[in-house]
């Protein structure tokens, strides 16, 4: 993944009420991630409150889009969505992960 600046990057992604280095956190944890199976290509962030008002990040995983995906493929996804709510709880951040996949 391209390592933009913060600034860069939040302008990319819409930062919401993310600062700048919140915006670099959230990139150098994808970044320090290495390969993503199952076909993901890119990582997308999108900084926001959910619906109750609350801190949240949108962790979306934008993978190639396969008519048939095998069960192999499903899984790697579903285990890189578990993992990503996992890191961004380690980062100890208020923010409420929601990850979603959407094709290229």
């Amino acid at each position: 993944m391209d390592h933009a600046s913060a600034a860069e990057l939040a302008r990319m992604n819409g930062e919401g009420d993310a600062s700048p280095e919140e915006v670099r956190r959230f990139y150098d944890l994808i970044r320090d991630h290495g390969p993503w199976p199952g076909g993901i290509e890119r990582v997308e962030f999108r900084f926001g409150e959910n619906s109750a008002g609350a801190p949240a990040v949108w962790i979306v995983l934008i993978a190639k889009d396969e008519v048939n995906p095998s069960e192999q493929r499903m899984e790697a996804i579903g285990r890189v969505r578990e993992e990503s709510k996992a890191a961004v709880r380690s980062l100890g951040t208020e923010r409420w992960p929601y990850v979603s996949i959407e094709d290229e």
